[in-house]
């Protein structure tokens, strides 16, 4: 038995048919890709960030953390809760930095007198004045930044920037 010119062709046809049959059956969309806003509030005075993310697809998380005087950045939230950056996109969202403010150690030296316990003070705020320390002998002067007396610490207007220890001045 040999094949024919014609038996080739038809063979030939044969495939294609099923092909072009196999591909016609394909349910292929060609609708173009939706895509969502995603809004990065930085919550810190800067102009907000906003990126295109295609539908179904996750977004990187920005590599640079966002900045703000006196705070640490504790993540990316999305409705009060932690965003997973593992998330699909289906909609326009806004991802909120959030912080948490700093917090900072006043020491009090008091050169031999009475113990002035610390304080942990929150960042910009006002440091408490501590009761006077007692050294038998001596006259409390003040509270002051440097050892030799000279520049005084006022508790109504000093706001916390950093940890800090304070000197006393005794005579």
């Amino acid at each position: 038995f040999q094949y024919t010119n014609t038996m080739k062709k038809v063979r030939i046809f044969t495939y294609i048919f099923f092909i072009l049959l196999i591909l016609c059956g394909c349910d292929v969309k060609n609708e173009p890709l939706h895509k969502y806003n995603v809004t990065f509030d930085y919550d810190n005075g800067e102009v907000a960030e906003i990126i295109e993310a295609v539908e179904g697809f996750n977004i990187e998380e920005p590599i640079d953390e966002p900045l703000k005087e006196g705070y640490t950045f504790d993540g990316w939230y999305l409705n009060e809760e932690k965003f997973s950056f593992d998330t699909k996109i289906n909609e326009d969202i806004i991802l909120k930095a959030k912080w948490v403010i700093k917090k900072y150690k006043v020491c009090f030296d008091s050169l031999g007198g009475s113990i002035i316990n610390d304080q942990e003070i929150e960042y910009d705020e006002l440091v408490e004045k501590p009761n006077n320390p007692i050294y038998k002998g001596y006259n409390f002067i003040g509270w002051f930044h440097d050892k030799e007396g000279i520049d005084e610490f006022d508790f109504a207007s000093f706001k916390i920037k950093s940890d800090i220890k304070k000197m006393r001045d005794m005579k």
